[in-house]
């Protein structure tokens, strides 16, 4: 039973995590609606359930939680701070947040209980799987990414969410030896709620749902092998691993889903499967080319001295977990790399370029060096004494901003410039329907993009459906996007930015 200390202790560790990363996403990489896609899903809530043929046949999360976010900021923060976007930037900065600290305390909870560390490595680990994060595609002195980092506001629900979800989902099978007989034990309450989960981990995004499916695929090839498994009949074998074949199936079921939806059928490289796939394996290539140098050599360095650590230890009971949980990790890793890179050669071969999209691959890669570095925190006495210098040394570096980091923004544009272009637009709509104006011709910036995107014409109807449900407007004001280069002012910078020149060089 843990003590008063230990709860404090817990406790302190996730809520300075939560109240730090509320701060990032609401003042260091501030998450603003700014496209047309950012307006289309803060307003509007799709029913809670995959349906054939739309659009977007299973991204069931992503478009009722993000419009619930744009209604909790609408309703309970605007009206006490009289800031449309400001609210809106809070209450999603809120909800990433949670997601982001749930994670990681499943994360705690592996090493703790499925593991048996002590509580002080264990929250040392979550710290360092935290700073793994910003570490990965971190460049000092110069803009860089986290693996926070999405294209947009939406990509942060259809993206990130999702991806740090099904990571949730995947550290709590982990925990034990064998889910499925840790699940027969749960009550009915602690099984509905676990139901619920999971099944918003599966209907989020194929792209990241991937993850479950594969490491239950990697656990059911590792029981294949075993000897207990040999001779039983199927019918046996898939009621003894029924939530293993149960996230298969449903997985599967997404697929063909998503594979007849809009999106997909609108989605087409125009070139060979195989020449697209080389684009793919490219683009791949080009993102793994950003990230930092220093931390691949010592993930890489952590990774291979643990497994060969643990694969000479005495401990066998322990280790040989530690092991198989390292190989269903890697295995699962790569089986998500080739989907993800012919699914992405079938559709848009550069999305391999972007941290986004091959998320699911890089949060199955932190995992594992986060899991290799709780173990040779574990074993060695002199990395516990090094931890507290650890911890700042790499905090010092994750959080350098001496460069802003790279923004969810589209187009590259800083997040006053995002909220100016924001409220001209909002204004002009409200005001028209102030006025009982039968059309709202609302002026926004005139951009090369034949859609004008990321102001593109269907803005209309996203903007109209958030302004209207969430209160801004009165009425739904039909909305005529007309770009305007006269405007573009708003999108230059007054003054030109010198090169930052470092402290020490």
């Amino acid at each position: 039973m843990k003590s008063k200390k230990d709860l404090f202790k817990i406790g302190i560790v996730q809520i300075s995590i939560f109240v730090f990363m509320i701060i990032y996403f609401c003042k260091i990489s501030p998450l603003i609606p700014y496209d047309a896609d950012d307006w289309l899903f803060n307003g509007t809530m799709r029913l809670p359930f995959p349906m054939w043929g739309v659009f977007n046949p299973t991204r069931v999360l992503p478009e009722v939680l993000m419009p619930l976010g744009g209604y909790l900021a609408s309703l309970i923060i605007f009206p006490f701070t009289g800031k449309y976007i400001e609210s809106i930037t809070f209450v999603d900065a809120f909800i990433v947040s949670i997601f982001l600290v749930i994670t990681l305390y499943t994360f705690y909870l592996l090493l703790r209980r499925g593991f048996n560390y002590s509580i002080n490595t264990s929250l040392a680990s979550e710290v360092f799987f935290l700073l793994s994060f910003f570490l990965i595609f971190k460049h000092v002195n110069v803009p860089s990414a986290s693996a926070f980092w999405t294209v947009d506001l939406t990509c942060i629900f259809f993206y990130l969410i999702p991806g740090l979800l099904n990571i949730g989902v995947l550290l709590i099978i982990a925990k034990s030896e064998d889910f499925n007989i840790l699940y027969k034990k749960y009550d009915k309450l602690k099984k509905g709620f676990f139901i619920l989960v999971l099944y918003f981990a599966l209907f989020s995004n194929t792209q990241f749902n991937i993850i479950l499916a594969t490491f239950s695929f990697s656990i059911l090839l590792k029981k294949a092998f075993e000897k207990e498994y040999k001779g039983k009949r199927i019918k046996e074998i898939i009621q003894t691993n029924i939530i293993y074949f149960s996230i298969l199936i449903v997985w599967g079921v997404t697929v063909i889903f998503d594979l007849n939806g809009g999106r997909a059928n609108g989605l087409s490289t125009g070139s060979s499967f195989s020449k697209s796939l080389l684009i793919s394996i490219h683009s791949f290539i080009s993102m793994l080319k950003g990230i930092n140098k220093y931390f691949l050599i010592i993930s890489v360095i952590i990774v291979i001295s643990s497994i060969v650590l643990s694969s000479l230890s005495k401990n066998y009971i322990e280790n040989n977990k530690f092991l198989w949980l390292n190989i269903e990790l890697i295995v699962s890793s790569v089986l998500s790399l080739i989907y993800l890179l012919l699914a992405y050669a079938k559709s848009i071969p550069s999305y391999a370029s972007r941290i986004d999209a091959m998320l699911a691959v890089l949060l199955l890669f932190l995992l594992i060096v986060g899991l290799d570095t709780a173990y040779l925190i574990n074993r060695f006495k002199c990395i516990k004494i090094l931890i507290p210098l650890g911890i700042v040394l790499c905090g010092f570096i994750a959080l350098n901003f001496n460069c802003h980091p790279i923004y969810s923004l589209t187009g590259g544009v800083n997040p006053g410039t995002a909220k100016k272009v924001d409220m001209y637009i909002i204004n002009q709509v409200v005001e028209a329907d102030k006025e009982g104006k039968s059309v709202a011709v609302v002026k926004v910036p005139k951009n090369t993009d034949s859609n004008n995107w990321p102001q593109a014409f269907y803005l209309s109807s996203g903007l109209q459906n958030s302004l209207y449900s969430q209160g801004i407007i009165s009425r739904r004001v039909p909305i005529k996007i007309k770009p305007d280069r006269n405007i573009n002012y708003i999108l230059s910078n007054s003054l030109n930015s010198e090169n930052f020149e470092p402290l020490e060089k």
